[in-house]
């Protein structure tokens, strides 16, 4: 261990060259350009930038060892190209040789300077070239983006693998099936682990009746083509064309034109009476059209559950389709070209190869595959019903022919020559038994199906690869985020029409350069916010004539943009790159507020900035989004912010926009719709879908919108209204009038078409999912729900049974427009689109609870994979029979890989677990499983695992364990933020052994393989008590805290971070309401107008802003220096502020700011400042003087300041001086009749008038040390705090009542009803703790524990052996005695203990000398003290110096300093001779001395001074280490040899080289090789150190301290918290190990795999284990309280912690610690193999022990001591 003897750095700047590097640029490389005419120098054009160590580091900073480059570097011009000069002086005497070779140099200088000129002109060239050359259409896309232009063509931007499986059904059943059980679910995975969903469309099974009724079928698969084409990353169809041309389909509509012109060929009178029977024509078309009805108008049996009826209809049904197929195709190829008849005569499947692979762009068709199975003999086989599963072979002849032409043709002759080779796989087989395809009997099928579908798992997985890694490089996160906004802009636009009055205002906003507000659009659920923002949006770069930064979000729609903290981040990125600032972004909302603003100022008169956010009320509440305080108020020059909300209070975001925005004129009220618009927008709807309407049906239209005015019932009535036909009749034109009837109508419609169960299910899934579901979810959802499926297959059997996909296909196409695509847990989910459909889903599929949780409890299923993964789930089918089968979901692991978790899992499956009631299963999968719980952890904030545990204490209030659970998570808070896998050391301690937690903590204990630690008695703060919460708040000291009267918001200050924060602790758990930054250093704070808004000491003014919102109120002035001057909020409702500065006091009205009166002390002992304290009520406002001797008190009413009085009378000292005792705290009675106030020195408690006047008093007591007072809001008690205890007295009888005692010292404590009591303590805890509770009863920890009687420890450290621990210390406070101990770590108890009396009442010191004794110090006389007899063994002659330099080498000597401290003597610990003196040749002092382990070699600093190196084999000194400028200042403040003794190392302060650019001072290591005596290398950390100087940051990489951890690596703890572990033969920083948040000292030990680094200060109070190997951190654990040393057990099985303990109430005690490998305790060895050494007689008799006389000068060296070293002496020794 090595002091460091500075507290501090000094700044002073040294420096020294560090590396080879040469400057900013960097060398040219081997194949640099050069111009070499003659031997010129070679001038590189090309350079790299410096490699890099490649060192692995544990932080995010990587470890380089050269500057890095950094782009746009200047091209300048060569400074030595000049014109070229001859001075031709006096040609006659230069001589022909001469002038030849000067001609000769002329040119080929000429020659250098042409081709340089050539070489420029060449650069300009090139440069004007790709100037010129257009940029990359990504790049164009992604500036276009940032700038927000909503003209831009967008690609698609969900993150999905989606593709449409092409095939003839009835050959393919086994290769779909063979996919869908093996390939999918791998693929799936894979996509997963990038964050894409991944989705099969596979059309051909699953076809209802209903499907096949309204002939959408072939439209719904064209549809699904596109979209598959349009969405998905990569591949987008798959073909399994094989011998089966396919069904031609019949014409859902046919052009009126065409259709007259086909019919008319039409000679058969049966025909064309069958086609005026089908087909009808629609005016309402455009252009008109004729449309075929649906089967089941003219046959109703076709969909009936009669099956013989049904039967009937359908054999008619295709009797009459095929006549009217027939001669639509005879009379399509006479009358069109064969362009335009090939529609009336090719199969689907060609349409889906056409669409799909032929007329697609060349980068969808090459990623297309193309499954080819070829049956070797089909042509072999007798035409049979099973044949023509597998080919056309039954029928007219003709027709057979021709598939079999038109197959030949499209795969021949299309598809193989637009396929390249490697996207067709080929596979023959033979046809076998009786079904052609038989994987059941025949090896060879097996075989091919399952190299088909390895296959095409490997190609699929290759090619999604290869297109998700193109795409992240295309398309970064915040370009996908801008696209996705400008989409949905785009999308509101091509509907948007009217609202011109609206739009005008918004124009004339965006015109006015004098405002400065941001501008509000608000208006009722449904009036089209939305699409007045988003057309604003398209029309302001027309409004403003030039194109401004466009900054758009549709809040809410995106993952980003649906809490704030993403929002801004996403904000403040865009902004940064439109600005060109490289900008690290904030991690707070904070932070992110400044960076906004900064950000805001970047636009221009020609370039404004206009900023856009819709719909601030779909803001989630994390963070306190939607109180707005992120959103500024004032706006800098040519910036505009246009924001919308619903003006409903429930949703937070009005109310605050209200408070936030004073002017009226600032918000625009949308209007209802008016009539006129609505008529101007139907007809533009619907040309835009090439429809009309009759007039009679307009008519109806907007007689109806009448009745409800809004743009979203104008939607839903135009929706339905484009139903309609022309032919159709009146009882078919019928709208509903309200919202709500049009939604019930439109969902009553949807369970007509597509069968009541499943709409019902699907649509109530969607309702209940608690942020949306994504479509593959529901799919999965809907596949496991057996009611949906067994009216699904009520007359079919699916060959899986899973939904088909062309169910779920149909119905999202019939309410696409009414749902909405937005981000949730990382991923895009299905919502709705509109409130009111929530709510009228709500109250149609939602009503009934006992169904809700019932659907829940699916939906928690699917989240929980209970169905994944092959298990089968089971059913009962049409027969009653139970049956189980796989439904092929997907799976749900915690987490995707090492880093991604499954966030939607995570945030779902408890959800709807609770919702669900299923209490036990919410245990097992989440509150209980403590892998979930990790896992939450590690994803989210731990607010999340809180709000889940609070939400099931709501639910299940009787359950034991979840109240338990939280309540010790509460109390953990602070230790899972640093590390979550604390979850199980935490719980574990902190749970108490019950029947109730005894399943849950042995799963704790099983829960990990990892490493992780214990104590072996509880240490940490239980649940059940008064104590409710413990929540870190800050994360360094809290400075000060005040509460609300209401007791609902409590402040803290932090001054160090510069940050202030406000809780509200009414709720449970408390919640952060928000926190100020943008303070600078407020120094106090104080709430103020009835408690409404909060004053802030900033600087020179106090600046006074509403609580709850941030919104800025006034400023009210504060001069003078900060220590001079103060303030206090006082008065009726606290609306007066007073100030105090020097003498004079200032009185202000906080409602206006107005100066009321100025006062001026006429009392040289009423004089104020920073340590006034000033404390008011209703009238009296009291203050102590600035050195706090004198009390005064202000009366408000009068305006007068009655005369200061001196709280605690002088005290003679008996030597002619005085001793002062200040005035600590006070605090005013609630009845304002007197005060009372203490002293921190002796603890007196006094009540007195406002005279001064003593009442009555609470005697002196010496063991308190109160830092505050305060009455309870009745007066009937006093509270104080004092160490670590809250005091509860009673204010009449000055009896204690109540103690709330803390394992931490406190800070401070606020209450208002004595019941909720708030305090802060040094850990920068706030701790919220309920009175009206029982206490919790407490155990005191094993006394074999304690250090007994040593109550307090002055020094304790191992002996190195035996687990034996040194101890010493006192017995009682004022105990004249020393005790002195030996401890028995292992056992617990003490081997040897002795009380020791010295006469002279003298301090005695103990230092660390071998396993069997210790050195003994008194009055600088040493002594070896045994500690197997526990008596003094040696008095060692003469006296040592000051220093405290004390060290037992191996080689059984101590060395010391010399008596003036200026050299080095060395005793024998065996007879107590002197053995030698070496000098070091200084007559300063020595600073500080380090020995090799072996003991032959010492360094020595001397003051001031060189390091001098001596030999103490030879009691030589060897040479010095010269301190010179090089080394800066502070030099040798630490020094260490290696283990080797090969090298020394030693700090310096000095600055660090990069390049050209050098660092302030920092406190670093050199090595020294010490037989070669020079210096090899310096170890330092001069990236980060760069960094922090970089960004002004006030961290440094100075050292604390130095350690070697093994042969290999040598550690260092520095001043920004971080440990660095360097390579001991080359001094490479080899890790940074961050984490600690303050100090960090470590516990090393030469047999343990690990070691130990704790951060020590209470604000952290954290200990992490490393591995020494990989330098990870393995294991964490936050304690409660302090530790004062960390060491580990001899044999590295375990280490022990000490705490000196604290006079009150606690004491001195050893805790030993268990190292578990997973579920696995580390084994100790009970019994020691080698004998005991110490004494077996525990408590021996008092030893006396009379003190060598005190030195003073004039001392007279001992005989037989040869130490003449003389000391200094002042007059006073």
């Amino acid at each position: 261990m090595y002091r460091n003897y500075r507290s501090s750095l000094d700044g002073t700047a040294n420096g020294a060259h560090m590396g080879s590097g040469v400057g900013n640029y960097p060398k040219p490389t081997a194949k640099s350009s050069k111009i070499t005419p003659d031997n010129s120098p070679a001038m590189a054009t090309t350079a790299v930038a410096p490699s890099t160590s490649g060192l692995p580091v544990t932080s995010d900073i990587p470890v380089t060892s050269g500057l890095p480059l950094t782009s746009g570097l200047p091209v300048t011009t060569p400074s030595w190209k000049t014109e070229a000069t001859v001075n031709n002086l006096g040609a006659n005497i230069i001589s022909s040789e001469e002038k030849a070779k000067t001609e000769d140099q002329k040119r080929h200088l000429g020659n250098m300077l042409s081709q340089i000129d050539e070489l420029e002109n060449l650069i300009k060239t090139k440069m004007a070239q790709i100037d010129s050359k257009e940029m990359s259409p990504e790049i164009k896309l992604r500036n276009e983006a940032l700038r927000g232009n909503t003209d831009l063509i967008c690609p698609p931007s969900a993150k999905i693998v989606r593709i449409f499986t092409s095939s003839t059904f009835t050959d393919t059943k086994h290769e779909r099936n063979m996919l869908m059980r093996e390939a999918y679910p791998k693929i799936k995975e894979h996509c997963r682990n990038f964050g894409y969903e991944f989705q099969v469309v596979d059309m051909r099974w699953g076809v209802r009746d209903e499907a096949t009724d309204d002939h959408m079928g072939t439209e719904l698969c064209l549809k699904e083509l596109r979209l598959c084409q349009k969405l998905s990353t990569g591949p987008s169809f798959v073909s399994l064309l094989s011998h089966k041309y396919g069904y031609i389909a019949f014409p859902r509509v046919i052009l009126a034109d065409e259709f007259e012109s086909l019919t008319a060929q039409v000679e058969d009178p049966a025909t064309i009476r069958l086609f005026l029977k089908w087909y009808s024509r629609d005016d309402n078309a455009v252009p008109p059209a004729y449309i075929l009805a649906s089967i089941s108008t003219h046959l109703p049996d076709f969909i009936s559950k009669d099956r013989d009826g049904q039967k009937i209809a359908k054999e008619q049904w295709w009797k009459e389709s095929e006549l009217m197929q027939d001669a639509l195709e005879s009379a399509a190829t006479r009358v069109f070209d064969p362009e335009t008849a090939r529609k009336y005569i090719i199969s689907v499947t060609e349409t889906e190869v056409e669409e799909g692979l032929l007329k697609a762009e060349d980068s969808i068709a090459r990623q297309a595959i193309w499954l080819r199975r070829n049956i070797e003999d089909i042509d072999c086989q007798e035409s049979s019903y099973a044949l023509s599963r597998f080919t056309e072979c039954l029928g007219a002849q003709e027709k057979v022919e021709k598939a079999h032409r038109m197959l030949r043709e499209l795969k021949e002759h299309r598809m193989e020559r637009r396929l390249n080779p490697d996207q067709i796989f080929h596979y023959n087989v033979h046809w076998v038994g009786r079904e052609g395809i038989e994987p059941e009997t025949s090896e060879e099928h097996r075989k091919y199906l399952a190299r088909l579908c390895k296959d095409f798992t490997d190609n699929m997985i290759s090619m999604v690869t290869q297109a998700i890694r193109k795409r992240k490089l295309l398309h970064d996160r915040l370009t996908e985020e801008c696209l996705q906004h400008i989409r949905l802009c785009q999308a509101k636009c091509a509907e948007f029409h009217g609202r011109t009055e609206t739009l005008e205002r918004i124009k004339s906003y965006l015109l006015d350069t004098s405002t400065t507000a941001p501008l509000v659009v608000h208006g009722i659920s449904g009036t089209g916010k939305t699409s007045i923002l988003a057309m604003s949006a398209n029309l302001c770069k027309t409004w403003l004539n030039k194109t401004p930064k466009l900054v758009l979000r549709f809040l809410g729609t995106t993952v980003a943009s649906s809490s704030v903290l993403p929002l801004l981040q996403s904000l403040v990125h865009q902004l940064s790159m439109l600005g060109n600032q490289r900008l690290r972004i904030g991690l707070t909302v904070d932070l992110l507020k400044v960076q906004l603003m900064v950000l805001l100022k970047q636009g221009t008169a020609e370039c404004p900035l206009v900023v856009i956010l819709d719909s601030l009320d779909q803001l989630d509440t994390s963070h306190n989004g939607r109180s707005l305080m992120w959103l500024p108020a004032s706006l800098p020059p040519h910036c505009k912010v246009i924001v919308s909300s619903l003006p409903e209070e429930k949703y937070e975001a009005f109310p605050a926009l209200k408070k936030l925005i004073p002017d009226e004129e600032r918000f625009i009220q949308v209007p209802e719709l008016d009539q006129s618009d609505a008529h101007i927008i139907v007809l533009s709807w619907a040309d835009k879908r090439n429809r009309k309407l009759t007039s009679h049906q307009i008519d109806i239209l907007l007689s109806t919108f009448r009745k409800c005015p809004t743009p979203l019932f104008l939607k839903l009535s135009f929706d339905e209204a484009m139903l309609w036909r022309s032919f159709d009749p009146p009882s078919r034109t019928v709208l509903q009038t309200t919202v709500r009837t049009a939604v019930d109508f439109l969902f009553g419609r949807l369970e007509k078409q597509h069968g009541r169960i499943l709409v019902c299910r699907a649509l109530a899934y969607l309702t209940l999912a608690s942020n949306g579901i994504t479509e593959a979810e529901l799919d999965d959802v809907l596949s496991c729900d057996d009611d949906v499926l067994n009216d699904v297959y009520t007359y079919w059997t699916p060959p899986i049974r899973r939904l088909p996909p062309l169910l779920l296909v149909r119905m999202r196409t019939d309410i696409d427009q009414y749902i909405v695509e937005r981000g949730a847990d990382g991923v895009r989910v299905l919502n709705w689109y509109h409130r009111q459909f929530t709510e009228a889903a709500h109250e149609r599929y939602c009503a009934d609870d006992a169904h809700n949780k019932r659907l829940h409890g699916n939906l928690a299923d699917f989240f929980a994979g209970t169905w994944a993964n092959g298990t089968k789930k089971p059913y009962t089918n049409a027969k009653g029979e139970v049956m189980k089968e796989d439904r092929y979901v997907t799976s749900q692991p915690l987490r995707f890989g090492e880093k991604d978790y499954n966030i939607r899992a995570l945030n779902n499956l408890s959800y709807h677990r609770l919702h669900a009631g299923h209490v036990d299963l919410l245990k097992k999968e989440c509150l209980a499983n403590v892998h979930f719980c990790v896992a939450k952890l590690h994803a989210l904030p731990v607010e999340a695992l809180l709000d889940d545990f609070t939400a099931a204490k709501a639910a299940f209030p009787g359950d034991l364990l979840i109240r338990g659970v939280l309540e010790a998570l509460l109390l953990s808070r602070k230790g899972l933020q640093t590390d979550p896998d604390q979850f199980v050391p935490q719980l574990h301690g902190r749970l108490e052994d019950s029947e109730t937690t005894a399943e849950f903590k042995q799963r704790l204990r099983e829960y990990s393989s990892k490493v992780w630690f214990e104590p072996d008695v509880n240490i940490l703060e239980r649940p059940g008590g008064q104590l409710l919460h413990s929540i870190h708040v800050h994360a360094s000291d809290i400075d000060m805290m005040t509460m609300t009267l209401c007791g609902t918001y409590v402040i803290t200050v932090c001054q160090s971070l510069k940050e202030i924060k406000i809780w509200n602790i009414k709720v449970d758990p408390p919640r952060l309401l928000r926190k100020v930054t943008g303070k600078g250093q407020c120094t106090k704070v104080a709430l103020c107008h009835g408690d409404e808004w909060v004053a802030m000491e900033v600087g020179n003014v106090i600046q006074v802003e509403e609580l709850q919102t941030g919104k800025h109120c006034l400023d009210i002035p504060l001069k003078g220096r900060d220590s001079a001057k103060t303030f206090c909020a006082a008065g009726k409702r606290k609306k007066t502020i007073v100030t105090l500065f020097r003498k004079q006091m200032n009185i202000y009205d906080v409602t206006n700011g107005s100066l009321m009166q100025t006062l001026t002390s006429s009392s040289d002992e009423a004089k104020f400042g920073a340590m006034s304290n000033p404390s008011g009520r209703d009238r009296y406002v009291g203050m102590t003087s600035d050195d706090q001797y004198f009390l005064s008190v202000l009366d408000l009413d009068s305006m007068t300041l009655m005369p200061a009085w001196r709280g605690f009378e002088k005290i003679p000292d008996g030597e002619g001086e005085f001793e002062e005792h200040e005035i600590e705290a006070f605090d005013i009675s609630p009845d304002e009749t007197y005060v009372v106030y203490t002293t921190l020195f002796t603890g007196e408690i006094v009540f007195a008038d406002f005279n001064g006047n003593r009442l009555r008093s609470i005697p002196p007591d010496e063991k308190l040390n109160i830092r505050s007072i305060n009455f309870t809001a009745d007066g009937t008690c006093i509270y104080y705090i004092s160490g670590s205890t809250v005091f509860v007295v009673n204010s009449s009888t000055l009896q204690e009542e109540d103690r709330l005692e803390h394992k931490i010292d406190l800070t401070g404590a606020s209450t208002v009803d004595m019941v909720t009591v708030v305090t802060i303590a040094e850990d920068s805890n706030l701790r919220v703790w309920d009175r009206s509770r029982d206490k919790k009863k407490t155990t005191d920890r094993n006394e074999a524990k304690t250090l007994a009687p040593i109550k307090h420890i002055s020094k304790c450290f191992p002996l190195g052996h035996q687990e034996a621990l040194f101890v010493t210390g006192k017995a009682e406070k004022d105990s004249l005695t020393t005790v002195v101990g030996v401890y028995d770590v292992g056992k617990l108890e003490y081997s040897a203990l002795r009380e020791l009396e010295v006469i002279g009442n003298t301090n005695v010191l103990f230092y660390e000398a071998e396993d069997r004794s210790v050195v003994m110090e008194i009055n600088r006389k040493l002594h070896m003290f045994d500690l197997e007899m526990m008596e003094v063994c040696v008095v060692f002659p003469g006296i040592v110096s000051r220093k405290r330099v004390r060290i037992v080498t191996k080689r059984k000597q101590l060395l010391v300093t010399t008596r003036g401290g200026k050299n080095v003597k060395l005793y024998n610990i065996t007879n107590g001779c002197v053995d030698a003196i070496i000098k070091t040749g200084y007559t300063t002092d020595i600073n500080d001395v380090v020995v090799n382990d072996p003991g032959t070699l010492v360094a020595v600093g001397v003051d001031e001074g060189p390091i001098v190196l001596m030999d103490l084999v030879t009691y030589s000194r060897m040479y010095e280490i010269s301190n010179s400028a090089r080394y800066g200042d502070y030099f040798a403040s630490y020094m260490l040899f290696t283990r080797d003794s090969t090298r020394l190392l030693f700090s310096a302060d000095k600055g660090l080289e990069s390049g050209e650019q050098r660092s302030d001072d920092v406190d670093h290591l050199f090595c020294w090789d010490i037989e070669h005596n020079k210096e090899i290398y310096e170890l330092c950390d001069t990236e980060t150190q760069m960094q922090y100087e970089k960004v002004k940051s006030d961290e440094s990489t100075s050292m604390e301290g130095c350690y070697l951890l093994d042969d290999d690596q040598i550690v260092t703890t520095c001043f920004d918290n971080v440990v660095r572990v360097y390579d001991v033969k080359s001094g490479k920083l080899l890790h940074r190990l961050t984490g600690h948040k303050t100090s960090v000292t470590l516990a090393l030990s030469g047999v343990t795999p690990y070691f130990l680094t704790y951060g020590s200060h209470a604000e952290e109070n954290c200990i992490f284990m490393w591995n020494k190997v990989t330098c990870s951190r393995v294991a964490t654990f936050t304690l409660d309280e302090r530790v004062n040393t960390i060491h580990w057990s001899d044999d590295g099985t375990f280490f022990y912690t000490t705490i000196n303990g604290v006079w009150e109430h606690k004491v001195a005690e050893v805790i030993t610690w268990t190292i578990h490998h997973g579920n696995e305790p580390t084994t100790r060895p009970e019994v020691k193999k080698s004998l005991q050494i110490y004494s077996t007689e525990a408590n021996l008799s008092r030893l006396t022990i009379n003190a060598p006389e005190k030195v003073e000068k004039g001392y007279q060296p001992e005989v037989g001591d040869p130490d003449t070293d003389d000391e200094f002496f002042t007059d006073q020794d």
